[in-house]
């Protein structure tokens, strides 16, 4: 948090009712330490853990702290930014969420330099808050819940966020609250933590994998269920979300997971399960709770080389006058998230779509800042798909992009 090279802790306490603050060093010290207004009726205050963020202009990290609180029929969430030293955060207001809500989690979704704060409250709307206050998005989906986190399912520079419902639901939405697609009745009652988020099968794109109060699911970025999965637990009613990692250093995936009970016993279930996928940490976008060790809630970029973003395709028809010809224009934008790279130039790659994606054939290579590429003198009764790349240092060139085609004449 002060940028000694030293990771602090940051800790909530409930004592009779007043909630303690405490910022401690790695050794234990207690650096900063102050209280909260006292309400009467605090509430399970400490289940809504701190997050980390970058909510102002300084090159110092500060935190959201978001209390609970029940005064008889009332539930309600203040929400307030502090600075390390317990100062609040110029330009961020006291909030109030007429809500109880879940761990929030921050991330800059918006390229803005600042974090946004995404999370759910009890009564199932999605929030996102910018770094002044303002509401950016709240969305009503019934029965949602839980901590939610975020995603880019097609590696187009665009996040999604992921989260569960008590309907046994699977959710992914686009950030103007718009659902993108949803496992209906597939999820077994998944818990209040939240999925993680990890390429699991190898394919170059990110997967969602959730614990439900039995089982641990996993679905593609096209919303299948990966082979190999649902895995079996022990049914619990607050399995914790799970963990990807390479818990034995054999280069290869594990699943972690864990069960609060099992059948006539109180006592905790571990699992580790193998997986054949090699690991690979910049394919991790999300795997654990709260993103990392610290479990600090904030997303920080660490990802492969990713293609273009935004690529569109138009076609246009009889621009010859000696015969009926297809001329097509693809556009695209450079990927936000390939912001730790030096981006090169842009590949375009071409091929029918009847044919298998080792036959795209290259058809130009060209310079960075060019955002354009016209191909022309086309077949008109051929059905075209189009894919690039991205060139950057310091790995070269990107997995493609997902397709972009047109429709064919018969």
């Amino acid at each position: 948090m002060n940028r000694d090279g030293k990771k602090e802790i940051i800790m909530k306490a409930d004592v009779r009712g007043s909630i303690y603050t405490l910022i401690l060093s790695n050794t234990g010290k207690t650096l900063y330490h102050w209280i909260e207004n006292q309400v009467e009726n605090v509430g399970s205050s400490v289940e809504c853990y701190p997050v980390v963020g970058n909510f102002d202009a300084d090159n110092h990290l500060e935190f959201l702290l978001p209390i609970w609180y029940l005064d008889g029929s009332d539930h309600y969430t203040y929400m307030r930014v502090y600075n390390m030293d317990g100062t609040k955060v110029n330009g961020f207001p006291d909030l109030t969420l007429n809500e109880i809500t879940y761990t929030p989690i921050a991330a800059d979704i918006n390229f803005d330099g600042f974090d946004e704060i995404i999370g759910i409250d009890f009564s199932g709307n999605i929030y996102i808050i910018d770094h002044h206050g303002e509401f950016l998005l709240q969305k009503y989906v019934l029965g949602a819940h839980g901590t939610p986190v975020i995603v880019d399912m097609d590696n187009d520079g665009h996040f999604e966020i992921v989260f569960s419902s008590n309907n046994q639901s699977l959710h992914v939405m686009g950030l103007d609250g718009k659902i993108i697609w949803e496992k209906m009745q597939e999820v077994h009652s998944a818990t209040r933590f939240s999925p993680v988020i990890g390429d699991i099968d190898g394919d170059h794109y990110v997967d969602i994998v959730l614990a439900t109060i039995d089982e641990i699911v996993a679905f593609n970025h096209k919303g299948e269920m990966i082979e190999g999965f649902p895995l079996t637990i022990a049914k619990n009613d607050r399995a914790p979300s799970p963990t990807i990692a390479d818990i034995d250093n054999d280069g290869k995936i594990e699943i972690v997971a864990s069960s609060n009970s099992r059948p006539h016993s109180d006592e905790c279930i571990l699992y580790a399960w193998d997986l054949p996928t090699k690991y690979d940490e910049k394919a991790m976008m999300w795997r654990m709770y709260q993103f990392d060790e610290g479990h600090s809630g904030r997303y920080v970029e660490n990802c492969h080389l990713l293609p273009p973003s935004d690529i569109a395709l138009e076609r246009e028809l009889n621009r010859s006058l000696l015969a009926q010809e297809a001329f097509h224009t693809v556009t695209w934008a450079d990927n936000r998230r390939n912001a730790n790279y030096q981006i090169t130039g842009t590949k375009i790659y071409r091929k029918l779509a009847d044919q298998s994606d080792s036959a795209y054939t290259l058809l130009a290579t060209l310079p960075a800042g060019a955002y354009s590429y016209e191909d022309g003198h086309l077949d008109v009764h051929l059905h075209y798909v189009y894919a690039l790349a991205t060139l950057g240092q310091p790995e070269g060139e990107s997995i493609l992009s997902l397709p972009v085609s047109h429709m064919a004449i018969p």
